[in-house]
């Protein structure tokens, strides 16, 4: 197992491990982070609170879930402590994506949709639908029940439609792109 050995090393303080670590699973939850924050200049803390405490807690780290789950868990709790204290969100840095999340205009379109969703149902259909998380690993990242994480899921992309429809003209898709977005919609809907 590839993380195994990874954490090993880290843990042994191995360096180059600990860089290797942080520059493998920084670009997705940077992606993560500003998703929910709405805020590059945030995700940006979060991340660093994130990667602090997952060095402090890689010695408890069981292997029960993948490392990149395990730490997008991190970065959730994290999100989660920044909402107690003063907040300030801002959508329009949404703009401000390192180069691998770089996004287009209708790709910022669609961020600053996402992040006006309400809270739960965002994160759900981030990692689900932008970060590829299965079901099972949604639920574990949210501390939910699967079934939660299909109706979040489905509540998020009925309210995207919505809020699109008026930014967005829908050209007729063909058959193939039907195909393709059943399975992408039965894939999180209930």
């Amino acid at each position: 197992m590839r993380d195994k050995g990874l954490v090993e090393r880290v843990l042994q303080g191995d360096r180059r491990a600990a860089g290797r670590l942080v520059e493998e699973h920084y670009p997705p939850i940077y992606r993560f982070l500003t998703f929910l924050t709405g805020s590059s200049e945030e995700a940006r803390e979060l991340c660093q609170a994130t990667f602090v405490s997952a060095r402090q807690n890689l010695a408890g780290f069981r292997f029960e879930s993948g490392l990149g789950v395990w730490i997008k868990r991190i970065a959730y709790n994290e999100f989660l402590k920044s909402k107690r204290g003063p907040k300030v969100q801002s959508l329009h840095d949404l703009d401000d994506l390192p180069a691998d999340g770089a996004l287009s205009a209708d790709g910022i379109v669609l961020a600053q949709a996402v992040a006006s969703l309400p809270d739960g149902i965002r994160e759900a259909f981030v990692l689900r639908e932008i970060d590829e998380l299965s079901v099972a690993e949604t639920a574990e990242v949210l501390g939910i029940a699967e079934g939660t994480v299909k109706s979040r899921c489905h509540l998020a992309k009925k309210s995207l439609r919505r809020r699109l429809a008026s930014t967005w003209t829908w050209s007729e898709p063909t058959q193939e792109v039907n195909h393709a977005t059943q399975e992408t919609v039965s894939a999180c809907d209930p």
